[in-house]
């Protein structure tokens, strides 16, 4: 089975610091805005301009969608801001005695690794709804969540800011689909979302395992598809199979099951006339004899009522 990869999300066109309406820096520019230091982060700021602050007046906003940071990459950063600084300031917004971040906190945490005293920061004064909004942009954008992860952001969005699917789609730039999908596959089992996790399932067959209610049985699922390495569609026939009752299997085999008999003695009864079901495959028909209208008048009024 082919692993799932990271897949390109969506641009949306002018980038982060269009959307954040950032005046003062252009992250396409390679032309540094003017910084202005504060003395204190009880200094009073101006929205939208560049500021220097203490790293440590910095801290991460607790209702950031991104949980899981990539060691190797945060290294990598750390080792580049150690080298050059960092080239694009952290948007934040003024809380307490600090800044709290609403996106920038992997390029907030290698310079806390590379030993810096000091970040770049643009502060704006937005809600909280808009902060979260503007966090999942963020990470949208550069591809930083996991399916879990995004999904567990929409979902919020959604509990928190009574936001719909649509709505959600729109202010993140996705189709409605896509955002209902991720956020139905926070519903599956730990040990199935783990997998999606770790991009040994696809978010297609996590969508198909979650329609198993039976929380072992989705895990037991789940094993057997990384151990056969079952496509999507596989999937979705091996989950049809176990969620089929052995008895039903059994009566599809027959041209007509004693069930399916006892339903025409039933219905003989109560509409005085003869009845046949035709089933095959679980399709057919339900055929309903009339001698005349008066007969049929009374059938249908059984029937509506």
């Amino acid at each position: 089975m082919k692993k799932a990869t990271k897949k390109t999300s969506k641009r949306l066109g002018r980038g982060v610091s269009a959307l954040l309406k950032v005046d003062n820096f252009d992250e396409s520019s390679t032309r540094r805005p003017e910084k202005v230091k504060l003395k204190s982060p009880k200094d009073s700021v101006k929205a939208n301009v560049v500021l220097e602050v203490e790293v440590g007046s910095v801290f991460p906003n607790e209702e950031q969608p991104r949980r899981k940071f990539n060691e190797k990459d945060l290294v990598e950063l750390t080792e580049s801001v150690r080298v050059q600084g960092i080239m694009q300031p952290i948007v934040a917004v003024k809380k307490n005695k600090g800044f709290e971040i609403v996106a920038g906190e992997r390029r907030w945490r290698a310079a806390k690794k590379a030993g810096l005293k000091k970040v770049p920061i643009i502060v704006h004064d937005i809600d909280e709804q808009k902060k979260l909004e503007w966090s999942i942009i963020e990470n949208v954008q550069r591809a930083d969540l996991n399916p879990i992860e995004e999904g567990e952001a929409y979902k919020l969005l959604a509990q928190k800011y009574k936001l719909k699917q649509k709505d959600i789609a729109e202010r993140v730039g996705k189709d409605r689909a896509t955002v209902a999908n991720v956020m139905r596959i926070t519903q599956a089992e730990k040990y199935v979302k783990d997998l999606v996790i770790e991009g040994t399932i696809s978010l297609g067959h996590a969508k198909v395992l979650v329609s198993v209610e039976e929380p072992n049985l989705q895990k037991s699922l789940a094993e057997k598809v990384v151990r056969l390495n079952l496509s999507v569609r596989a999937t979705e026939s091996m989950i049809k199979k176990a969620l089929t009752p052995e008895v039903e299997i059994l009566e599809k085999k027959s041209h007509l099951t004693s069930q399916y008999k006892a339903i025409e003695v039933q219905l003989l009864k109560k509409l005085g006339t003869k009845v046949k079901i035709n089933e095959k495959s679980g399709k057919g028909r339900l055929e309903i004899n009339f001698q005349n209208l008066a007969q049929f008048n009374e059938i249908i009024e059984h029937i509506l009522n």
